[in-house]
């Protein structure tokens, strides 16, 4: 299900009446909401109130206590393994591949038809190839993970605060990549405790408030 220019589609991820449990905490309840091609939805709220939760279920990493998620490609369902993206807040590289290893090994994961070289370009690391990930700053190896989104080809990115430790060009290059992807037709999920951004026309906020 990837995504490309000349293969025009539509992508849908959907939460209806989704309820969750962390521990003994009731962190939402009967959450409804839909996203769908050329969109963002922008999660927010205070620390440890789910916004990390709503992405792993929309990732299909966890599951609700009640209610249904749903994926469509195309208007026929699908799954999350084969419409998502996630980029967690925790960078999840591999210390000792380099920079374009790491990138061929989600390439296989994702058997996208990307070049490698071509994302890492696309992020302002082509200059650190053979640089082991250990070895990045905390703003390059977000801007690796913007990669590994680029090249997974997902119609749906799912974003844990994308513009962390970034300087200032590099949550400029976040704000291009995502409006670049919409633009072709994808749609973000995204959880940030700043400002949300206003990317596009179909720019949406979702609140999250504590139910205590």
């Amino acid at each position: 299900m990837a995504i490309t220019s000349a293969s025009p589609f539509t992508a849908e991820l959907q939460f209806d009446l989704v309820s969750y449990m962390r521990g003994e905490n009731l962190l939402f309840q009967n959450l409804s909401f839909k996203l769908g091609s050329g969109q963002i939805l922008w999660v927010q709220g205070d620390n440890g109130i789910g916004k990390t939760s709503i992405l792993r279920l929309a990732a299909g990493l966890t599951k609700p206590q009640s209610g249904e998620i749903g994926y469509l490609f195309n208007g026929e369902a699908s799954s999350p393994e084969n419409l998502v993206a996630f980029q967690s807040h925790y960078d999840a590289l591999e210390p000792s591949f380099t920079v374009y290893e790491e990138l061929d090994f989600w390439a296989d994961i994702y058997d996208s038809q990307i070049d490698s070289l071509s994302c890492v370009t696309q992020v302002g690391l082509h200059d650190r190839l053979t640089v082991k990930t250990k070895d990045l700053s905390a703003g390059q190896k977000r801007r690796l993970a913007m990669a590994r989104l680029l090249i997974s080809e997902r119609p749906v990115w799912l974003m844990d605060e994308p513009k962390a430790a970034m300087d200032e060009a590099g949550q400029a290059l976040v704000d291009h990549l995502m409006q670049a992807h919409i633009a072709k037709g994808g749609a973000i999920l995204a959880a940030t405790h700043n400002q949300a951004t206003k990317l596009s026309k179909n720019t949406r906020r979702l609140l999250l408030e504590s139910l205590s």
